[in-house]
């Protein structure tokens, strides 16, 4: 089975972020959220993508 993309989807408005996120599953990819800059860098941090502070 092959792999889905990945994709992080980031806004500061939930009605904009649960339109990208079914667009975008729509086309294939997994999608994550995060509402706003705060919310990202925890997310981002949390997957292990960047060394912890």
């Amino acid at each position: 089975m092959k792999k889905q993309p990945r994709i992080l989807a980031v806004d500061d408005e939930k009605p904009i972020l649960e339109v990208i996120k079914a667009y975008l599953e729509k086309e294939g990819f997994r999608v994550m959220t995060a509402e706003g800059g705060v919310r990202f860098i925890e997310t981002v941090y949390g997957m292990g993508c960047l060394p912890p502070k």
